[in-house]
């Protein structure tokens, strides 16, 4: 599997935790603007443009566990009613030293349609009783794009030596 299909299947979340584990489940929500125009698309908590909300709910208290992945779409300007993708729930990871939770969630790479969308905009919201994280824009302040642009595959300058390859058995 390709690093891109990789990424589109497991959106890793990494949550920066301020104490120790709570018993409140905490909602990951990914927020999708999959043709990167905020003009179209509904108004999802507080972003515009949002065609699909993919949301994890995890428990944090006693062993961290993922309960359930669940996505909305945006019809007619609303989003509609959540659609399960799995509530069978897997393990997530939480590291005390550093406060820090690990949680893999996924979307089918359906919801985009026969091929996925070049340069989406994409928002994170963790939200967890009262409180509330969110990741909009990079390190340098753009919007977040994904995936990033693919690049042809790198080579070394130059004429590349020809290889024979002898089928003799040896390793």
């Amino acid at each position: 599997m390709s690093a891109l299909n990789r990424a589109l299947f497991g959106v890793v979340v990494v949550i920066l935790s301020t104490g120790s584990a709570s018993a409140v489940p905490t909602d990951l929500r990914v927020l999708f603007d999959s043709d990167n125009n905020a003009s179209t698309g509904c108004n999802a908590f507080g972003f515009a443009g949002v065609e699909h909300v993919l949301t994890t709910t995890l428990e944090t208290a006693g062993t961290p566990r993922v309960l359930s992945a669940v996505r909305q779409s945006c019809v007619g300007g609303s989003l509609a009613s959540a659609v399960v993708i799995d509530n069978a729930g897997w393990p997530a990871e939480y590291n005390a030293s550093s406060g820090n939770f690990t949680v893999e969630t996924k979307v089918a790479r359906s919801l985009f349609g026969t091929s996925p969308p070049a340069g989406m905009r994409v928002r994170f919201l963790a939200t967890s009783g009262s409180a509330t994280g969110s990741l909009v824009r990079d390190a340098n302040g753009n919007p977040i794009l994904f995936p990033v642009g693919l690049s042809r595959r790198r080579t070394a300058p130059g004429e590349t030596p020809r290889r024979v390859i002898t089928l003799d058995g040896a390793i």
